[in-house]
C-alpha cells in the first residue's frame, strides 16, 4: 500500500485591521497596543505583553475569553508559523504597565526587527 502525505495548512498573515467584538463593546486595533521582550525561558523566543484600552480582566473568564482572541488576532496579524514558533508567552497587563507602548499593527515589521520572520 502507498504512503500518503497529509499536509496541513497554516494560517497566513491576513489581517489589515483587527476588531473583536466581546460583550456590548468593540474593541479595534486602535485599542490594542503592546510590547515584546526576549523571552527569560524560551530563548530564541519572545513574550508579548497585551494592553487593550478599556478592557477591565475582571474575572478569569474575561481574562480567558481575551487571551483566545488574541492568539486568533496574533495568527491574523503575523501567521500561525511564526506565532507559534517565534512567541513564547502572551502576557495581559492593565493601562500603565507598558513602558513604551506600540500600536498592535506594527507587530509583524518589529517581529522582523528581531530576526523572528
Amino acid at each position: 500500500m502507498k504512503e500518503r502525505w497529509n499536509f496541513t495548512a497554516l494560517r497566513q498573515p491576513t489581517a489589515q485591521e483587527v476588531i473583536i467584538h466581546f460583550d456590548d463593546k468593540t474593541i479595534s486595533s486602535k485599542d490594542i497596543f503592546y510590547e515584546l521582550e526576549e523571552s527569560e525561558n524560551d530563548p530564541g523566543k519572545l513574550d508579548i505583553f497585551i494592553h487593550i484600552k478599556g478592557v477591565v480582566y475582571s474575572s478569569e473568564d474575561v481574562e480567558d475569553f481575551i487571551a483566545e482572541s488574541m492568539i486568533a488576532v496574533l495568527d491574523g496579524l503575523i501567521g500561525e508559523y511564526t506565532n507559534a514558533t517565534k512567541i513564547s508567552t502572551l502576557i495581559l497587563v492593565e493601562n500603565g504597565e507598558l513602558e513604551e507602548p506600540k500600536n498592535i499593527l506594527k507587530l509583524k515589521s518589529e517581529i522582523k526587527k528581531f530576526g523572528a520572520d
